[in-house]
């Protein structure tokens, strides 16, 4: 090759493709917003020449994110709108990452993370993306409460009465009905040599045992029931849209099992039967409620676990060691500062959810429809939601569990903030300031049960708001927070007329002042003895 001259490489169609697919991943707007991170593309499959919808996920903070793409059910008007109901925060798309990874591959996951983070709204909204607007996830939670049948599956008395349903629910979730079922489920269990049908005939016989036992109805029918694991492996969406049980065709579907910290042994020893090969979910789970039989897990099934950490919140235990073994473990920290000011923003510039159509009462300015304004109190909110954050960490006297912020305080305020206004009795116009105090007082500082934290931080909101402490330069002048929302408050408040008056007449004013500033000067120029005469006469002759 000549010297000076470079091998060009010409890239593939595949390298040219990943490359766009990146950049809208990656792509921003003219204020540094976040854009990408979720794409829709539709495309045809080469092998069956179909055209398919996929969507493309990664995480756009990442100077070379890695991106997953999955089929979806879902249209692109349903993911743009999605999209605009996830707040783009650096958490958010770890969590959603972490989704698409895990799914594609059929691993479960488990995301241990304080409430704010978002785990159960991020889990229903990827059911959204893959399936489209409104389809949540089969949801169980976790208590000491919880019922292992609920999980996996349990037999159920056919009631002709009422008052026959109320005494067979009292017997079935007593301590002593529930063992001597699981009793039953072992007893078939350990019976290898029979046949389904035989073990089915046993179990009918040992529960018309337990009822009569009981001293109820003997002849009781009854029927099987599957609980969200089974559920969840042989869902099937049929073409209406809806979703119906296949033990056959079911393709399954997506569960969420909630604050699995919480679980009891039983459930725990249920949850195992999910463990797969090589880290993935089982294909197949055996029920011995049923007599050994076994559903088939379908190519969508897939679970999440999720949990609060048990070093912040009482009551829940460290996930069971061989649980963790069979997901993929993923730990959360709070939400950063940034994160935190990026969802005060979008809450309070009302990009989440519908804006009124009409004013609503109550409402004295309709500061939904000035971002201006909002921007401003996001600054406010989001500084007074870290600070108090930062103090409950420290403990809080009189409880003994911290009871956490989470975004929903903030959106609560933003929500109240539309109608529920303060007006000022010598303008008429709204007090922003005094309206701000009072719903952050109920909202935040009303939950406190330590009095001294809370005057704390009533005099910490009033700094925040009115004094040196939150004072920021705006429009060239250092001013307090309530100067500024007085300012803007003002003038979303005047007509369109009325506004370009008041701009008349500033500009007005400020002429004036630049001309008796210049005036002064002149003065000061013809006092001046080092001056010639000549110059001064020249000056005399200036006019302003």
């Amino acid at each position: 090759m000549p010297e000076g001259f470079e091998k060009i490489r010409f890239k593939s169609p595949e390298e040219i493709k990943e490359e766009k697919i990146e950049r809208k991943i990656k792509e921003r707007g003219p204020e540094g917003e976040i854009l990408g991170g979720i794409i829709f593309e539709e495309e045809v499959d080469p092998k069956t020449q179909e055209k398919k919808r996929y969507i493309y996920i990664g995480n756009p903070y990442e100077e070379r994110p890695i991106i997953t793409k999955l089929e979806t059910e879902a249209s692109r008007e349903d993911i743009e709108t999605i999209k605009k109901e996830i707040i783009p925060m650096k958490e958010s798309f770890e969590i959603l990452e972490a989704m698409a990874r895990t799914y594609k591959h059929r691993q479960p996951l488990l995301i241990e993370g304080p409430t704010a983070i978002g785990k159960t709204y991020l889990a229903d909204k990827f059911t959204e993306l893959r399936y489209g607007r409104g389809v949540k996830p089969l949801d169980f939670y976790c208590s000491g409460q919880t019922d292992v049948s609920e999980l996996m599956a349990k037999w159920v008395p056919k009631v002709e009465t009422e008052e026959e349903k109320r005494k067979w629910n009292e017997f079935l979730e007593s301590a002593e009905a529930q063992m001597e079922i699981s009793k039953i489920a072992q007893e078939v269990e350990e019976k290898e040599k029979l046949s389904q049908e035989q073990k089915l005939t046993l179990i009918h016989t040992r529960l018309r045992e337990l009822a009569k036992s009981a001293g109820l109805a003997e002849k009781t029918q009854w029927r099987f029931q599957y609980g969200v694991v089974p559920k969840a492996m042989g869902l099937i969406r049929n073409p209406d849209g809806t979703f119906s049980f296949d033990e056959q065709r079911g393709t399954g579907f997506t569960l969420h099992i909630e604050e699995v910290g919480l679980a009891e042994p039983q459930v725990i020893n249920a949850l195992l039967k999910l463990r797969g090969k090589r880290g993935q979910l089982a294909e197949e789970i055996q029920l011995w409620e049923n007599g050994g039989k076994k559903v088939k897990a379908g190519p969508k099934f897939w679970a999440i676990f999720s949990t609060n950490p048990p070093e912040e919140y009482l009551a829940r235990n460290e996930v069971d060691p061989a649980l963790a073994r069979g997901v993929v473990f993923k730990r959360m920290a709070e939400l950063s500062e940034e994160s935190l000011h990026l969802a005060a923003d979008y809450y309070f510039t009302y990009k989440l959810g519908k804006k009124p159509e009409e004013k609503p009462e109550g409402c004295i300015l309709d500061i939904y429809n000035h971002p201006e304004i909002g921007k401003e109190i996001a600054k406010v909110v989001g500084a007074f939601h870290n600070d108090l954050n930062e103090e409950l960490k420290k403990g809080e006297k009189g409880r003994q569990q911290r009871i956490p912020l989470t975004l929903d305080d903030m959106a609560r305020v933003a929500d109240a903030l539309i109608d529920t206004q303060i007006r000022d009795r010598e303008t008429g116009r709204l007090d922003l300031t005094n309206t701000l105090k009072k719903l952050i007082h109920f909202y935040y500082l009303d939950r406190l049960a330590d009095e001294e934290l809370k005057e704390i931080m009533k005099t910490n909101l009033k700094e925040l708001l009115e004094g040196d402490t939150g004072k920021i330069e705006f429009e060239g002048k250092v001013r307090t927070r309530k100067e500024i929302f007085d300012i803007l408050v003002e003038r979303a408040s005047m007509s369109k007329e009325e506004l370009e008056e008041k701009k008349r007449q500033q500009k007005e004013r400020e002429l004036r002042q630049a001309r008796f500033a210049a005036q002064d000067t002149l003065q000061s120029l013809l006092e001046n003895p080092n001056i010639p005469e000549s110059i001064k006469e020249k000056i005399k002759n200036i006019q302003l």
